[in-house]
Parts: C-alpha cells; sequence; structure tokens
C-alpha cells in the first residue's frame, strides 16, 4: 500500500515540478530503468492521447470495466473520458515505461509484475 501512495505522490509531483527523485532504499525500485534510460527512450510527444498511450501498452487494458475480476489490467477515464484517472497493471511481464506519459493519473496499481530491471511488485 505504501509502495502504491509513493509511486502516486511521484507521478503527481512530476506534474508540477518535473521528475523528482526518491532517495534511500526505494529509489531504484520505484525508478528502475527510467533515470537510467536516456531521453529518448521515452517520448511523450509521440502520444496523442491517454487512449494513444494505453493502446500502445504491450499487453490488452480493459477501459472503465463494468466489473473486473482482479486479474486483468484496467484503466478508469476521467468524466469527459479523455483522460486516465485510474489504472490496474496485472500479471503482464513488465511495466511500461509509457506510463510516465498518463500525467493525470492519480491512483496507480501495479500487481504481479515486474520493472525493467528486473525487480518485481
Amino acid at each position: 500500500m505504501l509502495f502504491i501512495l509513493v509511486v502516486a505522490c511521484w507521478l503527481c509531483s512530476m506534474i508540477v515540478y518535473g521528475v523528482s527523485v526518491p532517495t534511500g532504499p526505494l529509489q531504484s525500485h520505484l525508478i528502475g530503468a527510467f533515470m537510467r534510460s536516456s531521453k529518448s527512450d521515452l517520448d511523450c510527444n509521440q502520444f496523442d492521447s491517454d487512449y494513444d498511450v494505453l493502446y500502445h501498452f504491450p499487453f490488452q487494458i480493459m477501459v472503465n470495466p463494468i466489473s473486473s475480476n482482479g486479474k486483468k489490467s484496467t484503466a478508469v477515464m476521467n468524466g469527459n473520458g479523455t483522460l486516465v484517472v485510474e489504472l490496474q497493471l496485472r500479471n503482464q511481464n513488465t511495466v511500461p515505461l509509457s506510463i510516465f506519459c498518463l500525467k493525470n493519473l492519480l491512483h496507480l496499481e501495479i500487481h504481479n509484475m515486474l520493472f525493467s530491471d528486473g525487480n518485481s511488485c
């Protein structure tokens, strides 16, 4: 639970202050390959919308599901259906780096997945 709160706060701080780097033992687990990758690895300008970001994930995302069985990855859009505000990633190979392009994300859950540096969550 603490991990989710830390990631959500970190993502929110990126919107206002730019990328902030946590310190201590959580640093490498939270940011993984994000800080080790070059800026050319992540170009959010290549995406036209939050839907476009989700479309380019290497796995399928259920958008605004009526119900969820807790085994599939889901996204919840805001009231007018244009921005991802909640994201639950479950049981996939790796966390896509493009989640950092979802600038209005308020809630992030990651279950049973690997970060690109090999750490699991």
